[in-house]
């Protein structure tokens, strides 16, 4: 029988892949490496080398080698998308290992903006990296915009594997950003793309993202039959750390839906065998839980020590350190092993801490309701309600409606005067709720102050949605409104209404400050990005775009309640809040997006926000006298044509 050709090889490696036969198909890459077809060789140091990335610290050096030489050869040759891809998994190397310094110079030396002809995948992954190395550094509006790119020049190229891929990156970053429901689809779109090619194992990394997804939703059922799913296909391709990650999830799931014996029994068929360091880490952190759960401290205590072992015999992990941390806590707050009763706040609050701090946010959410557990007994309610309100932060964020919910339950028991104060937050500025809960709504006298107002609405916004049934318009609404409280928020602004479509923002509240225009226009910039990336995510899965226009304007105001005996709101008045509507309207006439008067481009220029372009004096609505008016271009030293 002949010999396989290099190409042979080649696709042979590509089916052991996709199969989870990982070491299988770098044998079969590396002999294509060493064989004479200079073609094939070159394609092979590419794809072992990527193989290799994902074997972690062991396959880091010959990854390195193969790829270096691959650039070489391809740079000589004159192939610059040969050239483009050695260099983008080279920063994909540096980025697993934690360099994103020499991760992000490397990318940037790529030649793939300059590649003619024919679109090729080299551009997605261009952008694909650039996004996630964004991610890492918690940048997620521009890793979200970068990641959107890259799916449009994978599409150009018609690279399935590709678009599998980043609708990974994408489901996993939505999911950071609480976006459960567009992760879903993300997820799902990944797990097609990967059906078609009878990719076994990217099917199973989409069903575990899928199940994550879900769980955020409090789905609990079909979270369950994902991570079902993905321990078959794991199973089938003995994929040993996949099959721990998927019984750690299946325990996790089992307690949450109150089956504490199921939840063990997942956590124990774990540890039966060696799945790996961190999963086995897990997996006692887990049963740890279960056993607190159902009330056997001190099997929860014997848990726990095992994952201390566990974790002192291998490298640093500083997240599974703090879950450590945080059980040592639960234990102590019950007068459970070496720690004194009186360490369990303290250790509580340092898990707290140092979970938040690496961004493992979620994860400090069951250590935040064993605090306020701790605090409620001692009579400490206040604080307990404080606890409560970092834990509702959290999964607002995460877009955890199911938490939510069960945070208002346990206000709605526990301290009713605190469920009040969480409504009135939703419908008051922050700086008011306080007084409000006081009585003393009749003492707050209207002042007048220089403020900053920003005023948005969705452009062209009847014929939007001319037709679409209420219950759409409203979670297109709903979910533009979250996108832009956010950003008004990130930058020290108030929300203070909702008129319709239309948003009115000040900045400058309670107290005046001088940076409150410069706030406005970084408020105005970030509302553009949102819109780019809720269109972007709309365009792909088929939902409405829209446009906005954005106006503000700086001034005197007086600020206070307004309003009869029956009826009050605290709002701001006066001309430069009708001067920010109607600069408002006025910016479709006027061909830009975001539109700024006079006093703001002042207050501004010394902080360097943005890179304007005077419009010159006109007449707006409802104004006898002509308003300077500028056009904000895009961010300083980055301005864009609207």
């Amino acid at each position: 029988m002949d010999k396989p050709s290099a190409h042979e090889l080649l696709h042979q490696a590509l089916v052991a892949e996709r199969l989870g036969r990982f070491a299988d198909a770098r044998d079969l890459l590396r002999r294509v490496v060493s064989s004479d077809d200079l073609v094939a060789a070159q394609e092979a140091r590419l794809r072992l080398a990527r193989l290799l990335i994902y074997v972690g610290e062991p396959g880091y050096a010959e990854g390195e080698g193969l790829l270096k030489a691959a650039r070489s050869v391809a740079e000589s040759d004159g192939a610059m998308r040969q050239a483009a891809r050695s260099i983008h998994l080279l920063a994909l190397l540096e980025r697993h290992r934690r360099r994103p310094a020499e991760a992000r110079a490397l990318i940037e030396q790529s030649p793939a903006l300059r590649l003619t002809g024919a679109p090729g995948p080299e551009v997605g992954q261009f952008f694909h990296y650039r996004g996630l190395l964004a991610a890492d550094v918690k940048d997620l509006a521009t890793a979200e915009r970068l990641l959107f790119r890259a799916y449009q020049c994978y599409e150009e190229a018609n690279s399935q594997s590709g678009l599998a891929e980043v609708c990974d990156s994408l489901a996993n970053l939505l999911l950071t950003r609480g976006k459960s429901r567009r992760a879903v689809a993300f997820a799902e779109r990944s797990l097609e793309l990967k059906r078609s090619v009878g990719d076994r194992y990217g099917q199973a990394v989409s069903l575990g993202t899928l199940g994550r997804a879900y769980l955020l939703q409090a789905r609990y059922h079909e979270a369950r039959h994902s991570f079902e799913q993905d321990l078959v296909i794991a199973t089938e391709l003995d994929d040993r750390p996949g099959i721990g990650i998927m019984l750690n999830s299946l325990g996790e799931i089992s307690l949450l839906l109150g089956e504490p014996e199921a939840a063990i029994d997942y956590y124990q068929r774990n540890l039966a065998t060696e799945k790996g360091h961190r999963n086995a880490i897990f997996a006692e952190i887990g049963l740890a839980r279960v056993h607190l759960a159902v009330g056997r401290p001190d099997a929860a205590e014997s848990a726990v020590s095992r994952a201390e072992s566990l974790l002192s015999a291998g490298e640093a992990q500083p997240a599974l350190a703090a879950a450590l941390k945080g059980m040592r806590g639960c234990l102590a707050s019950r007068g459970i092993g070496p720690d004194g009763s009186g360490d369990g706040e303290r250790l509580l609050n340092e898990a707290i801490t140092s979970l938040r701090e690496l961004h493992y946010d979620l994860d400090a959410v069951p250590y935040l309701y064993e605090l306020r557990d701790l605090l409620h007994s001692e009579g400490r309610i206040q604080e307990a309600v404080r606890a409560m309100a970092s834990a509702l932060e959290i999964m607002s964020e995460a877009g955890s409606e199911r938490g939510i919910h069960d945070v208002e339950n346990w206000l709605r028991r526990v301290d009713s005067p605190a469920l009040v104060k969480l409504a009135l937050e939703r419908h008051f500025p922050d700086y008011l709720v306080e007084s409000i809960l006081a009585g003393q709504l009749g003492r707050q006298p209207s002042r007048r102050q220089r403020i900053s107002v920003l005023f948005s609405d969705i452009r062209d916004y009847t014929t939007l949605v001319e037709g679409q049934p209420a219950e759409e318009v409203v979670e297109l609404l709903n979910e533009w409104f979250t996108e832009a409280t956010r950003v008004v928020r990130q930058f020290g602004g108030v929300v203070d209404k909702f008129i319709g479509d239309a948003l009115m923002a000040t900045f400058g509240v309670p107290e005046p400050r001088p940076d409150a225009a410069a706030d406005a226009v970084r408020a105005a910039l970030g509302l553009r990005d949102a819109v780019v990336a809720l269109n972007l995510r709309n365009r792909v899965l088929g939902g409405k775009e829209i446009r906005i226009g954005v106006g503000v304007a700086t001034g005197e105001a007086v600020v206070g309640f307004i309003g009869s005996h029956l009826r009050q709101s605290y709002a701001a008045v006066g001309d430069v809040v009708n001067t920010a509507s109607r600069l408002e309207g006025a910016t479709k006439e006027l061909g830009c997006n975001i539109a700024i008067n006079q006093e703001t481009e002042e207050a501004q220029r010394p902080y360097i926000v943005a890179e304007t372009e005077f419009l010159g004096r006109i007449h707006v609505k409802g104004k006898q006298n002509e308003v300077s008016v500028y056009s904000v271009l895009g961010p300083h030293g980055r301005a864009v044509a609207d």
